[in-house]
């Protein structure tokens, strides 16, 4: 289930906060996180965070650029799209430190630096786009009117392209390593992971390139079986690049997937209808259309209307949260709730031994040397396997007995069930058997944002809720949901509460949020697509929490480091801060219990 990484009391003091999972009945303290990737990204951005240093002092120069201010990472910053260019990093002349006003610049506010610029091409030079970066000597608020470039600009090196006959187009996924890429899903294959010939360099520009954008790698393909050969899926070795161009590009006579990105659903969730007049119309985000979801066919990756209809019950279901625990909670960045990791085919297959009833009982599966559950005592931890798609889901995973080793040929899970990322809804089919990670039936990974999804800056779906106590006389499960279990909350067990698979909404629009001072770009991700998406529950946090509400990714696993550098990068000193989401608006005072609804189911 899921532990709170960061909670909040009735008086919106801040306290770390310790949360359970639910499922089996168990009221333990646990965290989580989620998503798709293979290996430790490095996101195309990093928003903006705290920056403490001392005034710098100007240089001298002839060079102006002006664009977006995006953010910082270690001793550099980089600015977004200025509508010609894209996001250009930006270092620091020896006699000119990184200017305090930064410490508290906006992501996507203007700022003029001057320096010396490098370009990757002659056509980024002739667009005026400094791909290969700027060495700034000085930095200043606002747009600043600019300088003709120098006629010689600093070279930058660039890769030579190897002759190769294979190509093969697919969505940029992001770096698993400084010498390896990685591509995401598409048309009949997942994930394939990119190395680079001898005597061929990592090309710049996908350095700065948003994950998502097409790319064709020219190179050597390796491919797991014969069946992946048929369909054009490297999926064995990957592919050994000897040249990488953007774009599309005509593939060669071996077989290869056409890039397709997995469109979203259309159609409306069934447990979501539509009115509540008291808020104001919800601005969509204005980004280009998002095409890493996992699970297409979960109902929430369809955005809300503006005023969704409440469950009858709402405000008293609210209120008994409320009354449980007055703490609410948002992911932080040392999220271990449900470790994460994503197999290959030359890890070990495994034969998985389930202890209580399931169908893949028996069944080998490829987990990785030294996957160790997550930090919580249900255990969980999911596994990608190498074909993309398939989800090993458990809970108490390797029984407790910590990390796997070499060597081991078998594992014991408490549950365990398989779900598919690429298809399917989240939630594990109905059956005779209960053998998902969550008490509703929900994969761990249900609504957490991959890497890619989180350096977009925007959710693209519902995020998940725990609530710490659920009716123990209630039976049901609603919309997608596809099992029910009766725990009871501690302050009153026959107290009204909302079932596995119904929404929680948060009626703070994102203007709302956006005027709210000093809100850190994770928790205005997060509360944001809590307004447009809401959040499903999947299972309870054993009365932790009033509420927990879940969307990030895990430290635990896979893209583990990816996530902790983002975190550090987008959090407040590492914290979200849950009591920002709920400001006094709509004619409601201030608070999390004034603020959300259970939707109708």
């Amino acid at each position: 289930m899921t532990k709170p990484h960061f909670s909040i009391v009735a008086s919106f003091l801040f306290a770390a906060s310790l949360t359970a999972c639910g499922a089996g009945g168990a009221t333990v303290p646990g965290v989580s996180n989620s998503s798709n990737q293979l290996g430790s990204i490095t996101p195309p951005t990093l928003p903006n965070a705290t920056i403490t240093t001392t005034a710098a002092v100007a240089a001298a120069t002839t060079y102006s650029y002006t664009a977006p201010f995006g953010g910082y990472s270690g001793g550099q910053i980089y600015t977004l799209s200025n509508g010609t260019c894209g996001d250009i990093s930006v270092t620091f002349t020896g006699g000119y430190g990184l200017p305090s006003f930064l410490g508290t610049t906006k992501s996507g506010s203007a700022i003029t630096i001057n320096g010396t610029p490098s370009y990757n091409n002659a056509a980024d030079q002739a667009k005026g786009c400094p791909t290969g970066g700027i060495v700034a000597s000085n930095i200043v608020a606002g747009s600043v009117a600019a300088t003709p470039a120098p006629a010689s600009p600093t070279p930058v090196a660039t890769a030579t392209p190897i002759a190769t006959g294979y190509k093969y187009s697919a969505p940029f996924g992001g770096f698993g390593s400084a010498t390896q890429i990685y591509t995401l899903p598409a048309g009949n294959c997942g994930h394939i992971g990119v190395t680079f010939a001898s005597g061929y360099a990592v090309p710049a520009f996908l350095k700065t390139l948003a994950a998502g954008s097409i790319i064709t790698i020219s190179g050597t393909p390796s491919y797991a079986t014969a069946a992946d050969k048929a369909k054009g899926c490297p999926t064995g070795g990957g592919i050994v690049a000897t040249n990488i161009v953007a774009g599309a590009v005509t593939s060669s006579p071996t077989p290869v997937p056409t890039a397709s990105a997995t469109a979203k659903p259309t159609t409306a969730p069934t447990t979501k209808p539509t009115t509540k007049p008291t808020t104001a119309p919800t601005t969509a985000p204005t980004t280009a259309p998002y095409t890493g979801t996992i699970f297409p066919s979960f109902s929430g990756n369809t955005q809300l209307s503006a005023n969704p209809t409440l469950a009858s019950n709402s405000a008293t279901i609210i209120a008994n949260y409320y009354a449980n625990a007055s703490s609410m909670s948002l992911p932080n960045g040392n999220d271990a709730q449900a470790s994460y990791y994503e197999a290959k085919t030359s890890d070990p297959q495994l034969t998985v031994s389930v202890n209580t009833a399931s169908p893949i009982s028996g069944q080998k599966f490829y987990i990785p040397v030294g996957a160790v559950a997550a930090g919580n005592t249900d255990g969980h931890a999911s596994i990608l396997q190498p074909d993309g798609c398939t989800i090993l889901d458990t809970n108490n995973f390797n029984n407790g007995g910590g990390a796997t080793k070499s060597g081991q040929t078998s594992i014991t899970m408490g549950t365990a069930g398989t779900i598919n990322q690429c298809t399917g809804n989240g939630f594990e089919a109905a059956g005779p058997y209960w053998s998902a990670a969550t008490a509703g039936g929900a994969s761990s990974r249900l609504g957490r944002s991959p890497m890619t999804e989180l350096a977009t800056g925007v959710i693209h779906h519902a995020l998940e809720f725990v609530p710490g106590c659920k009716n123990a006389s209630a039976s049901s499960d609603v919309g997608q949901a596809t099992y029910s279990s009766t725990f009871s909350c501690s302050n009153n067990s026959n107290a009204p509460s909302a079932p596995y698979g119904s929404y929680l909404w948060s009626d703070v629009t994102p203007a709302q949020l956006a005027a709210v001072s000093g809100m850190d770009n994770a928790t205005k991700m997060l509360c944001t697509a809590l307004h447009n998406y809401g959040a499903v529950e999947s299972d309870i946090n054993g009365s932790y929490n009033g509420i927990s509400v879940n969307g990030l990714w895990n430290e635990t696993g896979t893209q583990g480091s990816a996530y902790t550098t983002w975190a550090n990068a987008n959090m407040h000193n590492g914290n979200t801060q849950p009591n920002l989401c709920f400001p006094a608006v709509n004619g409601e005072a201030a608070g999390w219990q004034n603020h959300l609804h259970i939707l109708a189911y």
